[in-house]
């Protein structure tokens, strides 16, 4: 049975508090893990001026490599545990940490150049409000750049997106520009601006 709503997320974010410890070993082991977050950081293009949010950034396998080539990073997880990895392996200045929920983001309008994120969206209820605080908090002529997995490779994965579901998504908040391309065998890239 499936849980909705509040208890679903006190349960996934009590998995990941109790899986931080082993989430880089394991995450890293999936198939083309390591190249999908160089293909996500290289089409979000970040410049040292730039502003990023990373939704549900987990232990930073993005937040770290992207905040080389950025301004400032923003990453936000409901985990407290994978923010503690997080904060232990970056030694960078340019971090800063927020435990929060992704659909409700604890930011003003208009305050990202870039909004990032990997393999959250398959663990939202509500991705569609995801989609659209993600929207909500880039500035004009922001970029999004999402990686989740495809459930037309993943059938048994029923809270994949498949193609049609993302670009309805993506236009319903008004995203222009929406280019979407398969990645390995699983996932889909989805990359468009405000």
């Amino acid at each position: 049975m499936r849980c909705v709503g509040k208890s679903y997320y006190r349960v996934i974010k009590l998995s990941y508090d109790l899986f931080s410890r082993f989430y880089d070993a394991f995450t890293l082991n999936l198939p083309n893990y390591s190249k999908i977050s160089k293909i996500i950081i290289d089409l979000a293009n970040p410049s040292m001026s730039d502003y990023i949010l990373d939704v549900a950034c987990g232990t930073g396998i993005l937040s770290i490599p992207i905040a080389m080539k950025a301004g400032w990073v923003v990453g936000l997880d409901i985990s407290r545990g994978q923010l503690h990895r997080l904060k232990h392996k970056a030694n960078l200045l340019n971090i800063s940490l927020i435990q929060g929920d992704a659909e409700r983001l604890p930011f003003r309008d208009d305050v990202f150049n870039i909004s990032i994120s990997s393999g959250a969206l398959s663990e939202i209820i509500n991705k569609n409000v995801v989609i659209g605080e993600m929207y909500r908090v880039l500035r004009k002529n922001g970029r999004i750049v999402i990686m989740t997995f495809n459930r037309e490779r993943i059938p048994f994965y029923p809270w994949a997106y498949n193609r049609k579901e993302l670009i309805k998504a993506f236009r319903e908040v008004k995203l222009k520009k929406i280019r979407i391309k398969e990645i390995a065998p699983f996932y889909l890239l989805v990359k468009a601006s405000k």
